[in-house]
């Protein structure tokens, strides 16, 4: 699926804004720390009912060729197409445009309990592309999910 995602959005790649600029480690390891630090606020505060994502599931059953495709797919595809969309094509520096695109970021996880986490990570991941270019938030984004796929695996 994703990667009928990044072949639709390979007509569009002039347009996504695919630049480093400067100080991108800075603005990396910012929003590493802010996703790190919404999730943990977000817990303690609001205490989620545990996902309903059938994903972690087959994960977790999942051996060790299959948890690295699973790897490849969550901490590098993944963020490539989704940064790709919601930060590029949905989103801008101005206000109205980065909550929206945060918001259906959101929405699109089909998470409930994780609704406010995934819309903080999609503030935060919007904050780091404009502040640091397209691949600075897919490195962040990949960091956060890489984190979680660990977490998953250790948990």
């Amino acid at each position: 699926y994703t990667c009928w995602n990044l072949a639709w959005l390979w007509p569009w790649r002039r347009r996504l804004g695919w630049r480093w600029e400067t100080g991108w480690p800075r603005w990396v390891w910012s929003g590493y720390c802010l996703s790190f630090a919404g999730a943990c606020l977000v817990s303690t505060l609001l205490h989620p009912a545990p996902s309903n994502n059938g994903a972690v599931e087959i994960l977790l059953k999942a051996d060790l060729l299959q948890r690295g495709l699973w790897f490849v797919q969550i901490c590098l595809l993944t963020p490539l197409a989704e940064e790709g969309y919601y930060r590029s094509l949905l989103s801008s520096p101005r206000l109205p445009r980065l909550l929206f695109s945060a918001l259906l970021f959101g929405l699109v996880h089909g998470d409930p309990s994780g609704l406010p986490q995934l819309i903080w990570l999609g503030l935060v991941f919007g904050w780091v592309r404009w502040g640091a270019g397209l691949p600075a938030a897919v490195l962040t984004h990949a960091l956060w999910n890489a984190t979680v796929f660990v977490y998953l695996l250790g948990a």
